[in-house]
């Protein structure tokens, strides 16, 4: 791979992640999306390659986002294929219907949703910001309104619920966001976090409550396309050079909650980690 400024995208083979990918591709930007499935990645690379603009690339890194071991390999194999990486969107995400832990002991849901990007934008941290100036865009929700940090109980021994161990992991995402942007030069890099709006998608895997209410409700999603679009502006727009700390609902700044969720995040980062070798700023 030559040394343009790639763009990483995590969940790239479905939803809004596949959607952004072929909208950059389509502006002539070098792509690697991140997955688990290999059929659904090559999928998307057909479709962009039907589309793509002079420049346009789309590349594809198989990934087990569920492990830490896993993001670290994704972390090492991104680092060697793209010299440059001028965005990485943590988009991937689930919202798992009942209480499992991964192989490293963390319950499902805070694994992939914070958990990966977490160590995903550390492991790349020193990469992307050697690309300056790079941009870390971190894919949130609205369900942080009803999220708590439990750090007494985040794996929910005590009582599991599917949409509070969602809404905790993307209050966490928040936090930890703020609490890297403060860290980091944002003349090197920029971290946000961005709400896309309620998209159609796989999320929960259409099983559930969750999975009920979203067919039900079905007519009155966004498309892909549309929750696709604000990550691509917070990913590429001239006019957001320097921006960082801050929460998007779609193209707006809003309140991410109170500043104390922003340790409780850091916190939280730190004692999941635990002893794996992460680089911390």
């Amino acid at each position: 791979m030559d040394a343009r400024p790639w763009i990483v995208i995590t969940g790239g083979t479905s939803g809004i992640g596949r959607a952004a990918a072929l909208d950059l591709v389509g502006r002539g930007r070098a792509v690697i999306i991140v997955g688990h499935r290999r059929e659904e990645g090559e999928e998307v690379a057909e479709a962009a390659r039907a589309r793509a603009q002079r420049g346009g690339e789309l590349s594809l890194v198989v990934a087990d986002l569920s492990t830490i071991a896993g993001v670290q390999a994704a972390a090492a194999e991104l680092r060697e294929r793209a010299p440059r990486i001028g965005a990485l969107i943590n988009n991937a995400g689930i919202l798992a219907s009942r209480r499992e832990l991964t192989a490293d002991g963390i319950e499902a849901t805070l694994a992939v949703n914070f958990v990966a990007p977490v160590v995903l934008t550390l492991e790349l941290l020193d990469h992307l910001e050697a690309s300056a100036p790079a941009r870390v865009v971190n894919v949130a929700s609205s369900a942080r309104h009803v999220g708590r940090i439990d750090l007494e109980d985040p794996h929910g021994e005590r009582g599991f619920s599917s949409l509070r161990a969602y809404a905790q992991s993307k209050l966490a995402l928040i936090g930890f966001t703020r609490s890297l942007a403060a860290r980091v030069d944002p003349q090197r890099a920029t971290i946000n976090a961005v709400h896309p709006g309620i998209v159609g998608s796989r999320l929960g895997g259409g099983r559930g409550l969750i999975g009920g209410l979203m067919r039900l409700g079905a007519p009155l999603l966004r498309r892909p396309e549309g929750g696709a679009a604000p990550l691509v502006w917070l990913a590429t727009d001239p006019e957001l050079a320097g921006r960082s700390g801050a929460y998007y609902s779609r193209f707006r700044a809003v309140d991410g909650g109170p500043a104390e969720i922003d340790s409780d995040a850091w916190t939280l980062a730190q004692w999941l980690l635990g002893d794996h070798l992460v680089r911390w700023p």
